[in-house]
């Protein structure tokens, strides 16, 4: 099978395009990591201890290969000159629940859903999911999703049976909706941070995404004691999920928990 010119970019050897420390390049040579899908596949505690090579050096390595492969950002002013700002809408397969919402779930930008443990947030986002995977003439993008789960495992169960109805409803839509949702799992902040910076942007070049679920936001932050670096990590984690909305033209949904009788989101 012909290997496309799009694809051969990740897979072959960039480390001579890059301008880095040299010393980067012996090391990454050495450990294996040539190419931009082996080097943003990895995490960068990963990166860091294989390469024998401080978190200074790697984060160095890491934006260069960034920069090297993935598209320029883009701004809001670009999306207003090209159109591709006009409102788009992602359907929930529910009339009511599109027209409170004025067509449906925004097809750019981030969407956060929160409810207590139970209301039912999971449940939208898979019916979100597949809802995503709908040609645009039933209210779809016909594009994949990317399901990040940090709360618990992905409900594979659950999902099966979503799509045996749904197929049953839409005769519009892709033979396999379950090969369109990738799933990752997060075990914790540092490598839900790492994921949304690097190795995310490495699936949205490579795949037509058009819809990514975070399941949940603050779940990763709340395992962990609070302290200002937490929180900056947090700020962080928002500022790259915007940049990458307004890049890739994709829905986010990002998922918390209410907790308690107030209805307190702890993020």
């Amino acid at each position: 099978m012909m290997e496309s010119k799009g694809s051969h970019k990740w897979t072959k050897n960039i480390l001579n395009e890059l301008d880095i420390n040299p010393k980067i390049v012996v090391c990454a040579k050495k450990a294996g990591y040539v190419s931009a899908s082996s080097i943003l596949g990895a995490s960068h505690n990963e990166l860091e201890e294989k390469l024998g090579l401080s978190s200074f050096h790697i984060k160095n390595f890491i934006d260069a290969v960034t920069s090297h492969v993935l598209p320029k950002k883009t701004s809001a002013w670009d999306l207003s000159q090209t159109g591709e700002g006009d409102p788009k809408h992602i359907t929930l397969g529910c009339q009511n629940l599109d027209n409170f919402l004025g067509g449906g779930v925004p097809a750019q930008g981030i969407t956060e859903m929160t409810g207590q443990s139970g209301s039912g947030k999971t449940q939208i986002a898979l019916q979100l999911s597949l809802c995503a995977q709908l040609p645009p003439v039933a209210g779809g993008l016909g594009k994949g999703v990317a399901y990040i789960c940090t709360e618990s495992q992905f409900p594979t169960a659950r999902l099966q049976q979503m799509v045996k109805h749904f197929k049953a409803q839409h005769s519009k839509g892709p033979a396999s909706y379950t090969d369109g949702i990738f799933v990752h799992h997060i075990p914790d902040m540092d490598s839900l941070v790492d994921c949304v910076r690097y190795q995310l942007p490495c699936l949205l070049s490579q795949r037509p995404i058009g819809l990514v679920v975070l399941d949940s936001v603050a779940s990763p932050f709340r395992a962990e004691e609070s302290n200002m670096e937490n929180k900056n990590l947090l700020y962080t984690l928002g500022y790259q999920l915007h940049q990458l909305a307004a890049t890739y033209h994709i829905a986010i949904v990002a998922i918390n928990q209410m907790l308690g009788n107030n209805n307190i989101l702890k993020t």
